[in-house]
């Protein structure tokens, strides 16, 4: 439609924050051009539910209560590999993605989601932001302007995904 990838910029929360850095995987796997960004909140990364949050959290994150991730998953990967990294882009290669930014709630169970695959992009050679907020739940910025946590996770994603736009 005529606008250059580096004027785009990919944002998602929770299952919406996974297909987000999964289409990025697949656009760099395509040979396609990458948008300039990506913020991501609580994403889900990691379909098979391996992270240690999914049970540690559990009973603290009042989003996802137990037993629901499985439920999801399941709706998610339907009869697909919940392996493949475009279901699970934590078991991906993340080389060559563009910079991102991920935020999510110390007491969810997808903080293990965020803060393995941010530590894998950084090995990566990937240029990453996280924030694990105290305290925070699922998908916790999309509250602002609720509480300051919810108001300062949000600005600091605009003002991420602004300076990527305008570089």
């Amino acid at each position: 439609q005529g606008y250059h990838p580096e004027r785009i910029a990919f944002a998602g929360d929770s299952a919406g924050g996974g297909i987000a850095l999964a289409a990025l995987l697949k656009l760099r796997d395509d040979g396609l051009p990458l948008p300039a960004a990506c913020a991501a909140f609580s994403p889900c990364t990691d379909a098979t539910l391996s992270g240690e949050s999914h049970t540690t959290r559990a009973q603290a994150d009042p989003c996802t209560p137990p037993g629901a991730s499985e439920v999801y998953m399941n709706w998610y990967v339907g009869n697909g590999d919940a392996a493949h990294p475009y279901a699970s882009s934590l078991l991906g290669d993340l080389a060559g993605l563009p910079p991102l930014l991920l935020q999510v709630g110390e007491d969810e169970v997808l903080r293990d989601d965020s803060t393995r695959f941010a530590q894998k992009a950084l090995v990566a050679g990937v240029p990453v932001q996280l924030r694990v907020e105290k305290g925070m739940f699922h998908c916790f910025p999309l509250l602002a302007p609720l509480f300051p946590e919810a108001t300062r996770a949000l600005d600091e994603a605009c003002a991420f995904l602004l300076e990527q736009l305008h570089r």
